[in-house]
């Protein structure tokens, strides 16, 4: 991270060096986990450089595990209220089969997989006109050594 804030201090007028900062700052804060602080750079490496479609998936990807987490955390709650009233309502009466927890489903918001599937367009399109700017090489004929 202390190099990263370096190269951010080093190179102010470089937009791409700078993004580039911001973005590997968001992937070290993302590996530890702290997913606010880590979209926090991946919009500032955006800020800089709107066209990095990488750094737009990792800000999806942030995001959506950002929105899982809180999610998660609701769950939790709920469970424990529910628990709780659980076991008020299982003192006052006769106990009660406990309900089977229902599978959830993995899934991801429509706009985080719209997204993913833009960047991913993106990625195809430019692969493409690099492929096109690149010289055709031709096949050279062995020559006949007879």
């Amino acid at each position: 991270m202390e190099q990263y804030n370096n190269a951010l201090v080093l190179q102010p007028k470089e937009k791409e060096k700078i993004a580039a900062a911001y973005h590997n700052t968001g992937n070290s804060l993302l590996v530890d986990n702290k997913l606010e602080e880590s979209i926090k750079a991946y919009k500032m490496a955006l800020k800089n450089n709107p066209k990095d479609n990488g750094t737009r998936y990792n800000l999806a990807y942030a995001q959506s595990l950002l929105k899982k987490q809180n999610k998660d955390k609701n769950k939790d709650k709920d469970k424990k209220k529910d628990n709780k009233q659980d076991q008020k309502q299982q003192k006052e009466q006769k106990p009660k089969e406990q309900p089977q927890p229902q599978q959830r489903q993995k899934q991801m918001s429509k706009e985080n997989a719209q997204q993913i599937l833009d960047a991913l367009l993106q990625d195809e399109k430019n692969a493409q006109e690099k492929a096109k700017k690149q010289p055709v090489r031709g096949t050279k004929k062995a020559e006949k050594d007879w």
